[in-house]
């Protein structure tokens, strides 16, 4: 190599300007490896015993010859020159020859990239000196051209007399690729940590700050190096410091995640940041190692939830307005109406025209007394007088108020109510408004066929339907169908009238008697809407008959 006559006389060079001290033995230059330790003991041992105990050191040597040429490891001998003395069959098969000639005497540089000739002749004259150890790592380049990585551990011996340094080498090109594949790995999540929009923070088992991303350091108006190592809980807001602790304790006692906890940080003016925290314990195999936790900031969620409330209110405080002033003058011109369809000077005509306008004054009152029942409920203004109510005693009432227009419309009504249900805790006439709501529903949507009433004892509860044979509901509306001013598509030309409150008033009131409301369709063949009360009592009748059939055999 070009390189070579001016390496070895600076090799050379050094070594002459060295002082003449003694030959330090093997033994006082240990390493790591007991293998390396003995080999270095083995050599210098053969040259101190000398040809006394030549004979019975002779079987041992030819045992230790056969180990070093059968290592896993690479071992070379070098003068402090570079050239090569010795070298084992693992250095052969590494750089790719087919006999120690073909390495015999190279000089080692000849086996190194040029790129780290620097490293291996600063790593051997430190050896020279008796500094030997572990060793840089170099690429080095096989007889057929591919680069491999190395490392070793060197020491100096003596070799046939003469001062020599071994190194004992090793290929670390799988772990090296696979560290480089970590290092890429570590980089490309370390980018997308510090360019999220979320705070990305780490903390140790005792809950200080090991990592922070610049969106974290944002929300608190802080530095890096006025954070890290600090405890995450001097930048939480007094007011949630205690509920996260709490939380960091249940994650680690657990070892699960925790999601969406929400709490206030606190900047350096001391002004709150609500956040929302998920928290993910870390573990080293078994080893409790801290945690990971990733931050949103909800200050704009927050912002736009207050709106949405303060305008809620508003919406609320309208309807509640305008409810009362028209509910005024509906009440004073129903009673005019009244009396023109009562006078008898009235024509048929005029009876007529005032038939129609009660009618519509009427649906008015309805929409009014909705749209009072919704602010009520909004407000949790709305009275509840509950007392202890005989449910069959409802239900039957609840029945028969409805017959005539069930029966009028020429639909067949079946009561199924067991005479022997047990009482309930509610308002009679909150109750008597839900289940008018949901008979008006179905005469509503029903032309032909048959509307059923039925009421079930299931021990702590009572569950009552309504079912109808009628046009039905779309399964994507059925989940829609309690929400405020919804109403559901029943035909490509609506012809049915209604406000979309009477089933949002139906849920909240039945959730006020602490029971459920709900319903299943099919359409063009029916709905069929489930009320659920909570039961005062368990009550398990002999014979579940129900009022008709007791009243057909009376």
């Amino acid at each position: 190599m070009n390189e070579e006559p001016q390496i070895i006389k600076k090799m050379r060079t050094f070594e002459e300007t060295l002082p003449h001290q003694q030959e330090l033995s093997s033994d006082d230059y240990t390493s790591d490896s007991s293998v390396h330790t003995q080999f270095c003991q083995i050599e210098t041992s053969e040259q101190q015993k000398g040809e006394d105990n030549n004979k019975t050191i002779q079987p041992d040597l030819e045992l230790y010859q056969k180990l070093v040429e059968n290592l896993l490891e690479g071992i070379i001998i070098l003068d402090f020159r570079g050239k090569v003395l010795y070298a084992n069959h693992a250095v052969i098969q590494l750089f790719g020859f087919e006999t120690k000639d073909e390495v015999i005497g190279k000089n080692a540089l000849d086996f190194i990239d040029p790129k780290f000739h620097g490293r291996v002749i600063r790593d051997q004259l430190l050896v020279r000196l008796g500094k030997g150890g572990f060793l840089d790592t170099y690429q080095a380049i096989t007889r057929d051209g591919r680069t491999v990585w190395i490392e070793g551990l060197g020491c100096k011996i003596k070799y046939k007399g003469h001062t020599s340094n071994v190194v004992f080498i090793r290929d670390i090109s799988d772990r090296r690729k696979t560290w480089d594949k970590l290092i890429k790995l570590e980089r490309k999540y370390r980018a997308i940590a510090e360019m999220s929009a979320d705070g990305i923070i780490t903390l140790d088992p005792l809950g200080k700050l090991t990592y922070v991303n610049p969106s974290f350091l944002k929300m608190i108006d802080r530095k890096q190096d006025e954070t890290l190592d600090t405890l995450f809980r001097e930048y939480i807001h007094v007011a949630s410091i205690y509920d996260f602790q709490q939380i960091l304790m249940d994650s680690r006692k657990k070892n699960k995640d925790i999601h969406h906890i929400q709490l206030e940080l606190q900047n350096t003016t001391g002004a709150a940041v609500p956040v929302e925290i998920s928290i993910t314990p870390i573990k080293d195999e078994k080893d409790f190692t801290g945690y990971l936790c990733t931050i949103h900031d909800i200050t704009e969620r927050r912002n736009m939830e207050r709106e949405m409330q303060k305008s809620e209110r508003l919406k609320t405080e309208f309807m509640n307005i305008a409810a009362h002033e028209l509910k005024s003058p509906v009440t004073p011109i129903k009673g005019y109406l009244d009396l023109i369809i009562s006078d008898e000077e009235s024509n048929e005509k005029i009876k007529k025209w005032a038939q129609v306008s009660l009618r519509n004054a009427d649906r008015l009152l309805l929409l009014v007394n909705d749209i009072l029942d919704v602010s009520r409920l909004d407000n949790d203004t709305m009275k509840f007088e509950m007392r202890k109510i005989e449910s069959s005693e409802l239900l039957m009432e609840m029945a028969e108020d409805m017959r005539a227009a069930i029966e009028s419309k020429h639909l067949e009504f079946n009561v199924q109510i067991p005479s022997n249900l047990p009482p309930i805790l509610g308002d009679y006439h909150r109750l008597h408004q839900v289940f008018k709501n949901l008979f008006v529903n179905a005469l509503k949507f029903t032309d032909q066929g048959s509307i059923t009433f039925k009421a079930e004892n299931k021990q702590t509860q009572i569950v009552i339907s309504v079912e109808d044979s009628g046009i039905g509901i779309r399964q994507e509306d059925l989940q829609k169908i309690f929400e405020k001013f919804y109403q559901a598509e029943t035909a490509d030309n609506r012809k049915h009238e209604g406000t979309g409150l009477g089933l949002f008033i139906c849920r909240q009131i039945i959730q006020k008697h602490k029971g459920d409301i709900a319903a299943k369709s099919t359409p063009r063949k029916g709905t069929t809407f489930y009320v659920t009360l909570p039961a005062l009592e368990k009550r398990n009748p002999p014979e579940n008959r129900s009022h008709e059939e007791e009243m057909s055999q009376m």
